[in-house]
């Protein structure tokens, strides 16, 4: 992801999550927290507990 496109969804995780979650961590908590599909094309991002760091994750369909 380079940058944020406007045609795109976002979705923000509300609890800390930790970052050092891989991949396929991230998509846990997209599926089990969030209750969304982690292919669809969203951005979802997270926070960790300080709100000091960001990390996002961005799949589309194949």
């Amino acid at each position: 992801m380079n940058g944020l496109e406007p045609s795109r969804w976002y979705s923000f995780y509300r609890q800390p999550a930790n970052m050092r979650k891989n991949f396929d961590g991230t998509r846990a908590l997209v599926l089990s927290g969030m209750k969304k599909n982690p292919v669809s094309g969203d951005a979802f991002v997270f926070t960790n507990r300080r709100r000091s760091h960001l990390q996002a994750s961005c799949t589309g369909p194949e």
